[in-house]
């Protein structure tokens, strides 16, 4: 080879070499690239996994402002703050008697429902008394508070009802740490609106109650699962999430259905009248409308996404779980917790007060 061409070769190498570098350096640097928008959101604990936050990151570079409440009431407050801050919230996810409060204090926005995947929503949890249309709030989450039952520790028990819950053979009971939940349970075994804002029927409930939480072994909200995992109770209280969520590792749970029908829960995505970030919020919530993005809330978490699509790409035991997919008459008959004003709920608290005092 003639020393010109071994130098024509040479240069061509090192132009190669150059090339590659800059090749890689320039990938290094787009993946190390930080987010360019941030979206606040602000939603119940244990209500998304991390992995899926990192995801959404990965796939749109929004940064999510990721802060968390235990309450409505704690949401509420700290919404109604926010609104005139320098950075309020792009998202909340309230349940459904605090959807119709942010709407009727015009603290959210309308919807523009052709930039979501509605058709991917549960059709159940839709267009419900609360938000009418969904102008407001597109479905999230959604579950039932109903009945459990520890099947090995109870084996001879055949509940029918919320009513049942009161017969003496029924003992070592659980309750939910919930006073709404509590007053509608006694509420609907009574045959009363399990909404009622009267004095005198919330005082009835609370009488009747007084001779069931001498039954009651324990209040458990946090994880009502696990004094039925641990064999401490027998029948009681509990949210369909839970029983889930339980049932997975520990068959021995089940739930009944009531007669009387269950109180439903829907916990939605809504953006705050003063959100910043409107663009990212929509981005956010098609992100989780998405099928198996929604697995994956229910696969980690227990709750189950209000998504149609998602039973196909589920465990054959899932599929077939009356818990996870209960039957048609359960949404039918199943109520839900109204927003009845400060007044009434003053009226729950004293009696919810004296009901705890009372079981102690």
């Amino acid at each position: 080879m003639s020393k010109t061409k071994l130098f024509s070769f040479l240069i061509l190498i090192l132009v190669i070499i150059a090339g590659a570098f800059y090749f890689l350096g320039s990938k290094s640097e787009k993946s190390n690239t930080k987010p360019t928008q941030k979206l606040y959101v602000y939603n119940w604990t244990e209500y998304i996994t991390s992995d899926l936050l990192r995801k959404f990151t990965k796939e749109t570079g929004i940064e999510v402002v990721y802060t968390t409440y235990e309450s409505n009431e704690e949401m509420y407050a700290k919404l109604k703050l926010s609104t005139n801050s320098n950075q309020p919230y792009d998202i909340v996810v309230p349940s459904n008697h605090y959807v119709a409060r942010l709407i009727a204090e015009k603290l959210v926005q309308p919807l523009d429902l052709t930039r979501l995947q509605v058709q991917n929503v549960v059709p159940e949890t839709l267009n419900l008394e609360f938000d009418p249309g969904n102008k407001y709030s597109i479905p999230y989450t959604y579950g039932f508070t109903t009945i459990a039952i520890a099947k090995s520790y109870a084996p001879n028990l055949e509940l029918k009802s919320w009513a049942d819950l009161w017969k003496p053979e029924y003992k070592d009971l659980v309750l939910l740490n919930d006073e709404r939940d509590v007053f509608s349970m006694a509420l609907k075994s009574l045959g009363l609106n399990p909404n009622a804002t009267n004095e005198d029927e919330i005082k009835l409930a609370y009488q009747k109650l007084q001779s069931l939480v001498k039954k009651v072994k324990t209040y458990n909200s946090d994880a009502p699962e696990v004094p039925y995992v641990n064999r401490e109770v027998e029948t009681g209280m509990i949210w369909s999430g839970s029983a889930f969520r339980g049932s997975v590792d520990y068959d021995d749970i089940d739930v009944v259905w009531p007669e009387e029908g269950p109180i439903e829960f829907i916990d939605s995505f809504m953006i705050p009248v003063n959100a910043k970030n409107v663009d990212a919020a929509y981005t956010f919530i098609n992100f989780l409308l998405q099928p198996e993005n929604a697995v994956e809330v229910l696969k980690n978490l227990g709750f189950l996404p209000a998504n149609n699509l998602i039973k196909p790409l589920l465990p054959e035991s899932w599929q077939q779980s009356h818990i996870l997919f209960p039957p048609k008459w359960v949404f039918e008959r199943a109520t839900f917790n109204r927003d009845l004003g400060d007044k009434a709920i003053e009226i729950y608290n004293k009696y919810w007060n004296l009901l705890r005092v009372s079981g102690e």
